[in-house]
């Protein structure tokens, strides 16, 4: 179940960003939670090694990018954005997956582990894009 404000994340920073119209702020919403949608699959296929959920988390993805590709087109800075964040969430993964095998775990690893699976940085890095158009 995803809490409601993933479905509307851009929603909740569109007054900063008064520029990008409400249409594009829904499309950015949806396409956001399509891929928040994607990453809890992807948790539960590494967690529960469930690969039957394979084919829904690239549906999620593909969503996402066919609503995101007319937005910012192929070149855009914000797919080098994108690849940061999915590279960033894999980080997490591992970080993760050490952690589980540590007594104790260190605010600063806990700091570090938040920072590179938030589900936010994703939404906030389309709405400062496309405010730079």
């Amino acid at each position: 179940m995803t809490p409601e404000f993933y479905q509307h994340y851009p929603r909740l920073f569109s007054s900063y960003f008064k520029s990008v119209n409400n249409n594009t702020v829904k499309e950015l919403s949806d396409a956001g939670y399509y891929y928040y949608q994607s990453i809890l699959h992807t948790d539960s296929l590494i967690d529960d090694k469930d690969f039957s959920i394979v084919p829904q988390i690239q549906k999620y993805q593909e969503n996402s990018i066919k609503i995101l590709t007319p937005i910012f087109g192929k070149d855009s800075v914000f797919w080098e954005k994108w690849d940061e964040r999915r590279f960033e969430y894999f980080e997490a993964v591992t970080i993760e997956k050490k952690l589980n095998y540590k007594k104790e775990i260190s605010l600063k690893d806990y700091e570090l582990l938040a920072e590179k699976k938030s589900p936010a940085k994703p939404g906030t890095s389309k709405m400062t894009i496309l405010k730079t158009f």
